[in-house]
């Protein structure tokens, strides 16, 4: 059953609570595959319910176009009252630290928890991908901030039959992961490994916040199948972790619940 988009945000036995729906308040974007994308989407969902959101980062995003943001402030130490008017005009925000060459510096993951609740939704993508559709982290990455309370993986479907070289960000730590080459191809059950390793786009999430998975870009010919299987591979592979799994599409606005 196909669920609004914004229903990735709530726990799946909320879904359906109507007025009682209620958004976690920072929210952490990691992996790659349409994460900008999912951001902004997100973002002007949550505005139409008539909540004020701030879009930001940990790592580097570009400038974002009007339509993605209508409000852009770009300051090292932003002023809360200077944001909540900015809020009260615009209603969704997009904030950085700086600017680095052609794009957005973000702010620091442990500075985050100073600018909460200066909008009802903080929205974060935490993660950098280099625009392929799917990633293995680094030692350091990804940069969630410890205060998020709901951490989304977002998987590109659209990575699921290339080779790891050409899909993947960081191939070969990919690979290991997998327990593959990075000259072979990315198979479905690849996808869980990626996500619920030890070592996968999960590592750096608070032990307090929920955690999702997002296989992005359902609406692809033949990706609803490919996230069916990686989310049984889940199932299979590490049973004692109860992560919800879904598929969707932020272009086309819905997701659905996946069994897992």
């Amino acid at each position: 059953m196909r669920l609004p988009l914004i229903a990735l945000l709530l726990p799946p036995e909320e879904c359906g609570a109507g007025a009682r729906q209620r958004p976690p308040s920072i929210i952490a974007l990691v992996g790659a595959g349409g994460k900008t994308t999912l951001l902004y989407e997100l973002a002007r969902l949550l505005a139409a319910t008539g909540k004020t959101v701030i879009t930001t980062t940990t790592t580097h995003i570009y400038p974002p176009s009007p339509a993605q943001s209508p409000g852009l402030m770009v300051e090292a130490s932003p002023a809360p009252d200077a944001v909540r008017r900015a809020l009260e005009f615009h209603g969704r925000l997009t904030l950085a630290r700086g600017k680095d060459a052609d794009k957005l510096a973000g702010f620091a993951p442990q500075d985050i928890a100073g600018l909460a609740g200066i909008a009802d939704v903080m929205l974060v993508e935490a993660d950098g991908a280099a625009m392929l559709p799917l990633k293995a982290p680094a030692a350091h990455e990804p940069a969630v901030p410890p205060c998020a309370q709901l951490c989304v993986a977002v998987l590109g479907l659209d990575g699921v039959g290339r080779w790891f070289q050409d899909a993947v960000h960081r191939p070969e730590k990919a690979a290991r992961l997998c327990g593959a080459m990075p000259k072979t191809p990315v198979r479905p059950g690849h996808l869980c490994d990626l996500a619920l390793h030890p070592d996968g786009l999960f590592r750096t999430s608070p032990g307090h916040a929920r955690r999702v998975v997002l296989c992005h870009k359902a609406d692809l010919p033949k990706a609803p199948a490919m996230a069916e299987q990686a989310a049984r591979e889940a199932r299979r592979r590490y049973p004692d972790l109860a992560v919800p799994w879904y598929m969707g599409s932020a272009r086309e606005k819905w997701i659905a619940r996946l069994p897992c």
